[in-house]
């Protein structure tokens, strides 16, 4: 088993290898020409969708996570297959579930280090959008650094930060009259927003020069206010892909205390923590394909059928979570049900195949 496990992990390691890289271009390649129908808007252009694309790379691959096992195991165990080394296995005493054992353990070596690495990867995707944002934008950087500035007419307001719940906070307020001498200054701790051209205020501190220079300071729990920009702009949402697994949960306590429907939140936060165990799974279930004596059409039919097997499963997938929220059925549970079905029918079948 010593030898078997050692030839088994360089054939999987170089299979992971061609597999990831493979749908990653691929994907890669689709997402740049998406992009592409935007270059030219502000100061978007060819090397910032490049750049976008390439920073969105990571978090696209470790969602590719469950189809990069599930082909790399049938082009890994398809060689093997190939080469006659599966029939002296065979012969030797390996059974297939034995060696079903030795593939998933293998492909933990995969699954591990990818999820591991999810919380850079989403955070390089907001870089992303928020740098596609700046460029797309034809007045110029509105989300980064610290903050953002606009103006209307005598009136500057500057916004330090959204959280993930779209919270404004850090409102600062600088009127000025025609002379461009200071009138009014509002500041507020962190504002709600009520509707798109209302904001509730929250630790609100107005100071007002009166026409004799002085300054009048008023505190207040809250005021209302209305923001000076068009109220048909929204906010910027960064997408949930886009989300570490904490700024999910974060989303979603914020959204439950907001009385806002969180379905699709928690569909997405068990959908990324059950990643690595929809790797393995789809491993599992690729196993018994492989392991046919004599495989039809070779190394090209088993990738063609790797390849037909992943849609069928991704589409099964996205019906059974959907039915299951139409059926009330908790996002976990809904989540969970077509990874145990794709399961069941793996042990199934490697069952037959031994």
């Amino acid at each position: 088993m010593n030898l078997l496990t050692r030839h088994l992990a360089a054939e999987l390691a170089r299979s992971y290898l061609i597999v990831g890289a493979a749908l990653l271009v691929l994907f890669d390649l689709i997402a740049f020409l998406e992009e592409a129908q935007d270059i030219g808007d502000g100061h978007y252009q060819t090397l910032n969708a490049l750049v976008y694309v390439l920073m969105s790379s990571p978090a696209r691959l470790i969602d590719l996570t469950p189809f990069v096992c599930l082909l790399a195991a049938l082009l890994g165990l398809s060689q093997f297959n190939r080469t006659s080394e599966l029939t002296a296995v065979r012969s030797a005493g390996v059974s297939p579930p034995q060696m079903a054992l030795v593939t998933i353990l293998l492909a933990l070596g995969y699954v591990v280090p990818v999820a591991g690495l999810d919380w850079a990867a989403r955070s390089m995707y907001q870089d992303a959008i928020l740098d596609r944002m700046h460029a797309t934008s034809a007045s110029g950087n509105a989300l980064r650094g610290r903050g953002f500035w606009t103006v209307r007419h005598d009136t500057y307001v500057h916004v330090s930060e959204f959280d993930l719940s779209q919270q404004p906070k850090g409102i600062r307020v600088f009127e000025f009259d025609e002379n461009a001498n200071l009138i009014r200054y509002l500041s507020a701790r962190y504002a709600d927003v009520l509707v798109s051209d209302q904001w509730q205020l929250h630790d609100v501190v107005e100071k007002v020069v009166t026409t004799g220079k002085e300054i009048r300071t008023e505190t207040l729990a809250e005021r209302p206010w209305t923001p000076i920009w068009d109220p048909t702009i929204d906010m910027y949402e960064l997408p949930d892909n886009s989300l570490s697994l904490p700024q999910l949960r974060s989303r979603i306590g914020y959204q439950e205390n907001v009385k806002q429907s969180v379905t699709s939140l928690e569909i997405e936060l068990w959908n990324r923590a059950a990643l690595p165990i929809s790797g393995l799974i789809f491993t599992l279930f690729a196993i018994p394909f492989a392991l046919k004596p004599k495989p039809r059409g070779g190394i090209a039919g088993q990738i063609a059928l790797g390849c037909m097997l992943a849609l069928l499963i991704y589409l099964g997938q996205q019906l059974l979570i959907n039915a299951g929220v139409l059926l009330g059925l908790p996002p976990a549970l809904a989540v969970a049900l077509p990874a145990l079905a794709v399961l069941a029918i793996g042990l199934m079948m490697i069952r037959r195949t031994a």
